[in-house]
């Protein structure tokens, strides 16, 4: 039950990389950085490939502005949990915590803490 509702959480507070985003997956499988590279990641996701989607939020992050790398992160940790990958997630949400130096994505709550 607990593992259902840090899963609702974590869905319902997914922060979207942008609107303008084209159906099926990227045609090309390389890193892109920013705000592009999560809209790739966003496009995996909505296929439920949320391991694939995970992974580039968190390439997506390296290249970003702080509040933008805070965004994708807490997507990645969202992408990891809905792959099972709970262990992941979690270890995502600390370094998301540790970053924003608080509860900016309830990270705390999220994390069971």
């Amino acid at each position: 039950m607990e593992d259902d509702l840090l899963l609702d959480s974590l869905a319902e507070n997914a922060q979207p990389a942008s609107d303008d985003v084209s159906e099926g997956p990227p045609t090309s499988p390389s890193t892109t950085p920013g705000r592009s590279g999560a809209r790739k990641a966003q496009r995996y996701y909505r296929l439920g490939m949320y391991k694939k989607a995970a992974e580039l939020y968190e390439d997506a992050a390296r290249g970003a502005t702080r509040k933008s790398q805070n965004d994708f992160l807490h997507n990645a940790a969202v992408a990891l949990s809905r792959a099972d990958q709970h262990a992941e997630a979690a270890t995502t949400l600390e370094q998301l915590r540790g970053m924003t130096g608080g509860d900016t994505y309830d990270t705390t709550y999220n994390l069971g803490i």
